[in-house]
């Protein structure tokens, strides 16, 4: 079973746990980003990754919060450079074209 299928089934257990523990669910979310960022799909993970944010709020879990910036930060900059991997190409620079 590929990764993406756990953690989507762990994902379901921890949603049905009363109360669901959010800080846990935050977690498995930006770790579903970070698979998706190594899969070279980095408009999912960065979905996952401000879902992961928004989870936490801006007072839980400062070190998970700043390695999710981190994290969203990385495929920003990849973005920035124009690479036609990562699907989010800077406006105005084309494929082949560096940023000046």
């Amino acid at each position: 079973m590929p990764a993406l299928e756990y953690f989507q089934r762990a994902l379901a257990i921890m949603k049905a746990e009363n109360p669901p523990p959010t800080v846990a669910i935050a977690r498995l979310v930006a770790n579903i980003g970070s698979l998706y960022a190594d899969r070279g799909d980095n408009a999912r993970a960065l979905q996952h990754f401000r879902r992961s944010l928004l989870m936490l709020g801006p007072d839980q879990e400062p070190v998970t919060r700043a390695v999710m910036l981190q994290n969203m930060a990385w495929i920003y900059e990849i973005a920035g450079r124009g690479c036609t991997r990562s699907g989010l190409r800077q406006p105005g620079v084309g494929a082949g074209q560096e940023n000046r």
